[in-house]
């Protein structure tokens, strides 16, 4: 499954929290914008924080988490940003095409 979500100056979840862990074994969050604009990613209830949690740079810098690489977070994905960035997000396993 493959989805965007517009990231601002304001906390906001880009991908919801997958139910069954078994459903779900990848996931990648690519930034689609501004090489200047800097992104920070949370997981859980949230809420991102500029300056905490996982730092992606604009221009398509990403993040990639897979049970094969022992990264693997089904939590809440939350993002925030120095100005607004469009993410991509990609999931896929057995519960998602």
């Amino acid at each position: 499954m493959h989805y965007s979500a517009t990231v601002g100056v304001n906390t906001v979840e880009i991908a919801p929290a997958v139910a069954r862990v078994e459903d779900v074994s990848y996931r990648l969050v690519v930034t689609d914008g501004d090489p200047d604009t800097t992104v920070y990613i949370a997981f859980g209830d949230g809420p991102a924080v500029l300056g905490q949690g996982i730092r992606l740079n604009g221009g398509g810098s990403s993040y990639e988490m897979s049970r094969e690489n022992a990264n693997y977070d089904n939590r809440a994905i939350h993002a925030i940003a120095t100005a607004p960035i469009n993410v991509l997000i990609t999931e896929y396993g057995q519960g998602v095409g």
